[in-house]
């Protein structure tokens, strides 16, 4: 879990666009209010654009497209998200903090976007591509849980960083400030899963 991508900076603005986040290797992403997401890597020369599209059937196809960086002009459907994606880069290379970002990754794993997010009154949550689960609270710890929720990486408001095997977690009295916030981050997913399957 030591590659994973942590959350630098984020800029929301939910009535009008949606989302823009900067991990700390510096790649930058967006997720808009129409549900397309357009990312892109530190030093890549293309950005990758999603959007979900409904057959004839009602099925929902996920397609993916590459959108070079630094063109003249774009399409209809990217210009204005292009646009939006540079004022997120402006605004977060401003905001963000120095310490935070460039933190070394493995480069051969694919690139990370937010899949989805919700906001809480204690924290944002973000489902990511790699099927891992970010939780930033607002007193600025942060919890990562990884696939089928068996570790998890934490930070603490002091900023010291571990990773735990989360049955070890539930087992010992040492971690209440963790288990507290895991337990929280199980709660909001529980009652996400069971809304959407009322729906």
């Amino acid at each position: 879990p030591g590659w994973w991508p942590w959350w630098a900076k984020g800029v929301a603005d939910s009535i009008k666009c949606g989302l823009g986040y900067q991990w700390t290797d510096g790649s930058l992403g967006a997720f808009f209010n129409d549900n397309t997401k357009l990312f892109v890597c530190a030093s890549a020369s293309a950005m990758e654009y999603i959007e979900t599209i409904r057959e004839p059937d009602g099925t929902k196809v996920h397609r993916q497209e590459s959108v070079p960086v630094g063109a003249s002009s774009y399409g209809s459907k990217h210009q204005k998200k292009v646009t939006l994606l540079n004022y997120f880069k402006a605004y977060l290379s401003e905001h963000a903090a120095s310490r935070e970002l460039n933190e070394p990754l493995e480069r051969h794993q694919p690139p990370v976007h937010v899949q989805k997010w919700m906001r809480t009154k204690h924290a944002i949550i973000f489902r990511l591509s790699n099927r891992t689960v970010q939780v930033n609270f607002f007193d600025h710890s942060k919890l990562m849980l990884s696939q089928e929720a068996q570790f998890v990486t934490y930070i603490s408001k002091k900023g010291d960083k571990s990773t735990h095997a989360v049955q070890a977690i539930s087992e010992s009295e040492a971690n209440g400030e963790l288990l507290t916030r895991l337990k929280y981050t199980r709660d909001i997913l529980l009652y996400l899963i069971s809304s959407k399957r009322r729906d």
